[in-house]
């Protein structure tokens, strides 16, 4: 079960589209889109 301090990328329609080395550490940047589907700023 996911909490609020957590976040699973790759999983669902994403999944298996991302692999990970289980003692790496990653970034991950997100592109948000509004309602129009125009992109917001990317997160950092």
């Amino acid at each position: 079960m996911c909490g609020l301090d957590q976040l699973f990328v790759g999983h669902g329609m994403c999944s298996e589209a991302f692999t990970y080395k289980i003692e790496g550490k990653y970034k991950v940047r997100f592109t948000p889109l509004n309602i129009d589907g125009k992109e917001l700023a990317t997160t950092s």
